[in-house]
């Protein structure tokens, strides 16, 4: 069920044949945004890099009508063109490197396509689509969590970036309001928490453990490793949220807010249910593996999402033994 299925009126969406540019179309997010936009009577133009046309066109066989075309984050000439070629309506900024880890090692790159791909997109809406909306994928890694206290990280808890990747995307944050500020580009930050579906990535800690799991219960695996189990998120579901990423490119305004469930849970919470639902053991099941840990994680998130419900009249409705059944559900028929 969508988050907007249960409010009297419907999330704000980009008008029916509005020009949809999403950039990262072959991720979790991009996935599950362009069939939502598609569902809307949406043209959605997919930016991908040349190497990923590939899983772009699979991706059009599978959902629709998809325009498929080219862009290299790194490479400002094509962004503009990009842009020039497209002139869309709404631009929605997904693409990133976003692993923490690949940060450390890959600074230079990670900041070049967080960073200085989001300058470059920008410079060529002011050129070429100044009444474009943008809507830029923020990370609640920019924020001091500790600073945010118990009501929730909003855009305003001061910034607090501790990795490459954090500080990358500070910095596209900035240029984003820079620009807005500026230019008067209808440029909008939607700062997201840990949002998670069958399409996340493994490495992904709640990822998989769900998978892990379905694995273990199938006799693939002998046990569930993990790096701790007192880990605490703001976990919600990565198709509600993209629900809401979309209502941001159809507002008259821009606005900077959060997009979370507002609540948290531990990686325990994510092995009692995966557990309980496959009728597996914690206690015999779950293994501790130090290696697994990554020295400078947070050891909490929340957001708050008071200003997505007042703008947007949206919140999440997908809770934890949902997203585990849905997750558990696809894994049984993949793993088989």
């Amino acid at each position: 069920m969508s988050a907007a299925a249960n409010l009297s009126n419907p999330l704000p969406r980009p008008a029916p044949g509005a020009r949809t540019l999403i950039t990262g179309l072959t991720g979790q997010d991009g996935y599950y945004l362009a069939a939502y936009l598609l569902g809307g009577g949406c043209r959605v133009l997919g930016a991908v890099l040349p190497a990923e046309r590939p899983k772009a066109e699979a991706l059009a066989r599978e959902l629709g009508p998809l325009e498929i075309h080219d862009l290299n984050l790194e490479d400002p000439q094509s962004a503009e063109a990009l842009i020039a070629a497209t002139h869309p309506d709404v631009v929605y900024h997904l693409a990133a490197q976003s692993s923490v880890g690949i940060s450390w090692r890959e600074p230079v790159m990670t900041a070049g396509v967080n960073a200085m791909g989001t300058l470059y997109l920008l410079e060529a809406l002011r050129r070429h689509a100044p009444g474009a909306a943008f809507v830029m994928a923020g990370s609640c890694d920019c924020f001091d969590h500790d600073a945010a206290g118990a009501g929730g990280v909003t855009p305003e808890t001061p910034l607090k970036a501790t990795n490459p990747y954090a500080a990358a995307k500070v910095m596209a944050q900035q240029l984003t309001q820079c620009y807005r500020a500026h230019w008067g580009l209808r440029a909008s930050v939607a700062v997201m928490f840990n949002h998670t579906s069958p399409r996340r990535p493994e490495q992904f800690v709640e990822r998989g453990i769900v998978r892990q799991a379905v694995r273990v219960s199938l006799g693939l695996a002998e046990a569930v490793e993990i790096g701790s189990r007192e880990t605490r998120r703001d976990w919600s579901w990565a198709p509600e949220l993209m629900e809401a990423f979309a209502a941001l490119g159809a507002l008259e305004g821009p606005v900077d807010l959060v997009l979370a469930a507002g609540r948290t849970l531990t990686v325990d919470d994510w092995i009692h249910e995966s557990f309980a639902q496959l009728g597996l053991d914690p206690a015999r099941q779950v293994r501790i593996d130090p290696t697994r840990l990554h020295p400078g994680d947070r050891p909490h998130t929340h957001g708050n999402i008071e200003l997505a419900r007042e703008r947007l009249g949206w919140a999440p409705q997908v809770g934890l033994a949902e997203m585990v059944r849905r997750m558990i559900e696809f894994d049984r028929h993949d793993l088989v």
